[in-house]
């Protein structure tokens, strides 16, 4: 009711920017334990000060103070709230500022990890490309959240190898993005970026949503504005 209003209201990703955020619900989630690390894997529904609602996709991490200081330090512009379990005390954050996050989805990626949360399931999707494109040592790649963040992306690249693009502010039905992209990727079209794989959300009413996309790294000089 308090924190995450105040913390969504400043993220560059939310597109009511300028109109404040009046109310922030839960709409699904799951607990993702792949490893020794867990998230909070979640799904909310952001209602604006005006009375606009939209769905945004919001993975938390929690860190605790005495086992990782330097994810602590990292996670500090993506924090969210403090928090408190008997002795321990720790930081609620973006799970997008946890490296252990964006590894854990490729690696899900790759292992067509489904997920059943509370109301439907996370699907992690590879294509056809993706053991060609990710190599067989992803765990040793440098993650960087890269400052190109646009209004409802979130972008973390792995090396110079992956490139993960989460969709914050998400819509029913699969983003053209990976629709085009994938169809481009499989079809052997080498003149756009490949497509590594996919995650998505399916509510138990069959309801579909892109919620990220893997896609090959690639180089560049600059833009086209910069250019032209």
């Amino acid at each position: 009711r308090e924190v995450l209003p105040a913390f969504i209201a400043e993220r560059r990703w939310f597109s009511g920017k300028g109109q404040g955020v009046r109310r922030v619900e839960l709409t699904d989630y799951v607990e993702w334990k792949p490893t020794t690390r867990s998230w909070l894997v979640a799904l909310t529904r952001v209602e604006s000060a005006e009375g606009e609602t939209q769905s945004y996709f919001l993975p938390l991490t929690l860190v605790w103070e005495d086992r990782d200081d330097e994810l602590l330090k990292a996670l500090g512009p993506l924090a969210i709230a403090k928090a408190r379990q008997h002795a321990q005390v720790g930081v609620v954050g973006d799970a997008f500022g946890d490296d252990g996050f964006a590894r854990a989805i490729v690696a899900g990626v790759a292992e067509r990890v489904t997920l059943k949360t509370a109301l439907g399931s996370i699907r992690f999707t590879p294509t056809r490309a993706f053991a060609t494109l990710a190599g067989d040592d992803i765990v040793a790649l440098p993650v960087t959240t890269t400052g190109a963040q646009a209004t409802s992306n979130t972008i973390v690249s792995l090396g110079d190898r992956l490139f993960l693009k989460a969709y914050r502010r998400i819509s029913e039905g699969e983003n053209p993005e990976l629709e085009i992209g994938r169809f481009l990727t499989d079809a052997g079209f080498t003149h756009a970026v490949p497509i590594a794989g996919s995650v998505d959300y399916v509510s138990n009413d069959a309801r579909l949503a892109t919620l990220a996309i893997l896609q090959a790294y690639v180089s560049n000089q600059g833009d086209g504005w910069s250019y032209t």
